[in-house]
């Protein structure tokens, strides 16, 4: 049975104003509890995209710092290797 028939039966049923009155301030009140409820799930909601997007843009910054990390190796790597060469040439040339 949905609210609104138990609402209306007990104000059919009630036998003076002031318990009308008491079963509506009471409607009233759950109405406030339900609004309430659903503005916090709505905000839930929110907050967990919220979330979710400041992971997602966490983990993109993670993985471009990663690979440029590995650039940065790579190069120095190269650096490394010419140097190496180099040093190879003028031991060999200088004999």
């Amino acid at each position: 049975m949905n609210v609104e028939p138990r609402l209306y039966e007990r104000l059919v049923e009630s036998g003076d104003d002031n318990t009308r009155a008491k079963i509506i301030a009471e409607a009233f009140a759950q109405l406030g509890d339900h609004t309430t409820q659903r503005e916090l799930m709505e905000l839930e909601y929110k907050l967990r995209q919220v979330v979710m997007e400041t992971e997602f843009r966490l983990e993109k910054k993670i993985a471009e710092s990663k690979f440029d990390q590995l650039r940065w190796l790579a190069l120095v790597a190269c650096v490394l290797e010419t140097f190496v060469i180099v040093t190879l040439l003028v031991v060999l040339i200088g004999k």
